[in-house]
Order: C-alpha cells, then structure tokens, then sequence
C-alpha cells in the first residue's frame, strides 16, 4: 500500500473513530434521562411504584423528590471516548503533516538519546536534524547538539565515516557562513583534519613511489586550509596545496616521491596544516585573515618497495574494443569556460571501461592535447578498469592556456591523444576496488587519437577543490585539476 493511501485510509478510519467517540461522550453524559420516571441517583434502580425518600435497593435517603428525576451520567465512559477523539485526532493530524510516534518526545530526550543510537542514529537522528533545520530545538537543546557533534560518542570519533553518518549532515547547519556563534566556530576550528595515505599494494624497484594523500576537515565552509607536506627523503621538495572549501568528501591528490633503495618499509611525513578565514564571516567579499597553524603532525607511511622492476610488476595489454573503450570514456573532451581561476578541464568517464576484457586491468592514461601536433597540455589520469573498477586519481602538469584559447571543435589541427603509461598504471593499484590477484598485473598500453571537441560553458569555472598555493614560489606539479564526469557509461 503507497504512502497516499495510507493517509487517505487514515482520514477515514481516524475521522470515523472521532465520530463515533463523540457520539459516544455525548450519550454517555446527556443521554439517559429519567423521562418522569423516579429513579435512585446512587444505583439508578426504578423506583416508579416504590413510594417514599429511600431505595429499598440500596438504601439511599433523597432530601428532595428532584434528586429522583436526575439524568444518569456516566463521565468514565465520556473520558474514555473523549481520549479516542484526541488520539483519532492526532493520528489524522500527524498522518496529514507526515509525522510520527517520535515527533512527541522532548527535544533533550531526544538530544540526550542520539549518542547511544545504533548505527547513523536512524529515526532519532532524522527527528533532531528535522527540528534543528527547521529551528524548532530549544537553545539549550541546540547547545547540547553542537556538544555532541564536535565530540563525537564511542566509535564516532570526529571526522570518522561514522561520525559522518551520525552528525555531519547537522554540523554542516553551522559549518554554513553566519549560523555559528563566535564560540562554535572556535569549536569548529579546532576539530583535527584527517589524513588518509592510500598506497599501491606494491612497487616497483626502478619506480618513483606515487601514493595519494586525502586531507578532511570539518571547519566552517567560508575557512582556507593550507597543507605543506615534507617527506624525510632527501631529495623530496615540499608539496604545499591550498583548499578552497571545506567539504566532507575531498577528491585525494597524488604525492610523487624520489626513487627509494629497496628494502625500504615506510617514510616519514611531515604534515603542516595552516587554516584561515573572513575577516567578516557572513561576507564572502571581506578581506581574508592571515594564515594561522591548526597543527603539525609525522606520519609514518608504509612504502611496500618490491624487488622486482616495473616491467616484472606490469605486462602490456591492448586491443582494437580496448582503445574503443577508451576513446568513449574521452569522448567528452575539452571543457572551457569563460572565467575563472583554471578555464580548462578535460571531462572523462572511466565507467566506460567497466568492461570483462579491463578485467584486473590498471590504466594509466597520459592524455595530451594537440595543435598541429605539438602538445598544448598534458593530463594524468589513472584507475582501474572492468570488476577492479574503484575510483579515480589525475594530475596536471603543465598547460598553455593562450594556445587552448584558440581551440575549436572544427579546426581538425586540434587532437586528443590517449597513450597507456606503465609508470602511471602503476599508481591505479591503489584505487582498485579489489586487491589483486596475482603478479604480473595487465595495463593498457595502446594508444587513441581523437579529433578535439571543445565544450564552452559560460560562467566562472568550477574551484578546484585543491591548487598551488598562490603565496609560495614553490611548484605543485601534482595537483589534482580534471575531474571525472559524472554521465552515466553509454
């Protein structure tokens, strides 16, 4: 039965019961009169033929004969129907707004209740977040929730999956520009970031180690985070990235490190995360604070460095359907737009190598754009394809902005070529969905060239969620920049 008819059998059957209760109340209080019959008001028994001022049936004594002719009432009956008409009432009136048994509890109890909740918190948590959204909580109450969201309860430890299940959909109520006090921003600042490190289940002995770093805060919204991170190798520059917007789910972004000696079992990591604002917070055009340190932190990283060369780790693998594949999951091509920090974007679908033959497959696409054939840019995109398919990681390294500004769909001087890199198939392992099977894995090594579609889109273009740190002479060649679109596979 659907949810209409639910509420329309509701109506009826809460509607009928009212009526019926009311009828009920209204007989049980009016409706037994004595008509001139003379009846006793204790236990109501007939005394038409029975002269005097006593019942002979239970002995009572009247002090007037008006006593005799009283209506009989029966106010236990009237209450119980009477309680039916007011739950009838609310049954039809929670039905018809959508509510339930849960929107009766007090907000503290409920507040009170949500850490000890299995799970996402379920029924509980939907009822709070639907009063805060709707600022129907109390002001302690209120209080009481953003307590319990910035210290999270047993698993849900700030910035964990679960603690995201649980309260990250109503801390982002205050993470909003203006909702927080000055006191729950100050809270919300201090929340530690997490850094997650996802490092390819082997590599290569003659590769330079690729492993992707993901940085999660939960700051107010209008905040910057800056992250330096300093690998203890030497050799290693610093890699320092500026965040734009602090949002729950950040793409990661691919670290590069120097060739290591074999044997080698982890790297230290220094990670310096620096935060800042609004001057004026609710005013996104309010000058920006200067940078301020959140915290410092080395992290041990397991480097799994393998005996074995690259060519050992990774066979070549290509057909005529798996350049089709590839060609299709490019198709989108070359995105710009009319302003913005980055115009230009290369739109790709890697569902469309969710194919048996990409089975255990890596690809590592190094994707150049073509003018007459001299590259203009070149883009680093990796994953893996068929039953391993899992996410996706790119990198931009260089590109000529006043020579893609000349780029048109009709001008056949411009191409798109896809060729299979083995170094780059090598960081896909670590976005497979599954872990391998066995030694050597099959990559993509062919190669696709395609006629360049340009795609103008008018408006400022997307913020990236990471970039070079404008303010440092510093280069970031592996910052994230394409993104993967979000078409379904044709």
């Amino acid at each position: 039965m659907g949810s209409d008819a639910v509420r329309v059998l509701a109506w009826v059957l809460g509607g009928s019961a009212m009526l019926a209760a009311i009828g009920v109340a209204w007989w049980a209080m009016f409706a037994d009169r004595a008509h001139g019959r003379r009846r006793c008001p204790r236990c109501w028994h007939d005394l038409s033929h029975t002269p005097g001022m006593t019942c002979g049936e239970c002995g009572f004594v009247a002090s007037r004969e008006a006593m005799f002719g009283r209506t009989r009432r029966r106010p236990a009956v009237a209450a119980a129907a009477l309680a039916i008409v007011f739950g009838a009432a609310a049954v039809v009136r929670f039905q018809a707004q959508g509510l339930g048994w849960i929107d009766l509890v007090p907000d503290r109890v409920l507040v009170a209740a949500l850490p000890w909740m299995p799970g996402d918190g379920g029924p509980v948590r939907e009822a709070v977040a639907r009063r805060l959204f709707r600022a129907e909580l109390s002001p302690a109450s209120e209080a009481a929730l953003f307590g319990h969201c910035i210290a999270g309860s047993g698993t849900s430890s700030p910035l964990s999956a679960d603690w995201r299940r649980r309260y990250g959909e109503m801390l982002d109520w205050w993470r909003r520009s203006g909702m927080a006090t000055d006191e729950q921003r100050i809270a919300l600042l201090a929340l530690p970031a997490r850094i997650e490190f996802m490092v390819p289940p082997l590599i290569a002995a003659d590769a330079s180690p690729c492993i992707q770093a993901r940085v999660e805060t939960a700051w107010p919204f209008d905040s910057e985070c800056r992250v330096t991170f300093e690998p203890s190798i030497p050799g290693a520059a610093p890699l320092r990235l500026v965040r734009s917007e602090s949002l729950w789910i950040v793409p990661p972004f691919p670290l590069v490190l120097p060739p290591l000696p074999s044997g080698t079992a982890s790297v230290a990591i220094g990670i310096t995360i620096e935060q800042r604002g609004r001057m004026t917070p609710a005013d996104p055009e309010s000058d920006l604070t200067a940078w301020s340190l959140a915290e410092h932190r080395v992290v041990e990283v397991p480097i799994p460095i393998s005996e074995r060369s690259l060519a050992a780790l990774l066979e070549p693998k290509d057909s005529e359907s798996m350049r089709t594949a590839i060609a299709r999951a490019f198709s989108y091509g070359l995105s710009r737009w009319s302003s913005g920090e980055r115009r230009f974007g290369i739109q790709f679908n890697p569902r469309e190598t969710a194919l048996p033959e990409f089975d255990g497959t890596a690809i590592g696409a190094l994707v150049e754009i073509l003018e007459d054939g001299e590259v203009r840019r070149t883009s680093r995109i990796w994953w893996m394809g068929g039953d391993s398919l899992g996410g996706s990681a790119w990198a931009i390294s260089e590109e000529d902005v006043e020579a893609l500004d000349r780029a048109t769909s009709d001008d056949p001087r411009w191409t798109m070529r896809i060729r299979g890199d083995r170094d780059l198939a090598l960081r896909a392992l670590a976005t497979a969905s599954r872990p391998m099977d066995g030694w050597p894995v099959a990559y993509w090594a062919g190669e696709v060239t395609l006629p360049l579609r340009v795609r103008f889109r008018a408006g400022e273009a997307p913020r990236r969620s990471w970039r070079p740190d404008p303010e440092s002479g510093e280069p970031a060649s592996s910052v994230p920049d394409d993104r993967p679109t979000r078409r379904p596979a044709r």
